[in-house]
């Protein structure tokens, strides 16, 4: 289930971006803009947004090692705009 990133997730969202060789800096002051995979009780992945104006960057989408090839990703990038209300398009 995608849902909000909490500050509980903040571990386990670096973990696996440092696992993924991607920067971990900033993550807790993106929480806001963090969406997660939850599985059964455990971060499988996530996704941030970088707002800029009116425009927005994904970034660091990323998927436990576990967890690839079921399209997680995927889920995470499409649900990712709704999360904070913002259109898919």
């Amino acid at each position: 289930m995608v849902r909000q990133a909490r500050t509980v997730d903040l571990e386990a969202v670096e973990a696996l971006l440092a696992g993924a060789a991607l920067p971990t800096d900033g993550v807790a002051s993106a929480l806001a803009e963090l969406v997660v995979i939850d599985q059964d009780g455990a971060v499988a992945g996530a996704a941030a947004l970088e707002r800029r104006g009116s425009h927005a960057l994904l970034r660091s989408v990323v998927v436990a090692p576990g967890a690839r090839g079921r399209g997680l990703a995927r889920a995470l990038v499409a649900e990712r705009p709704r999360a904070r209300g913002g259109a898919r398009g």
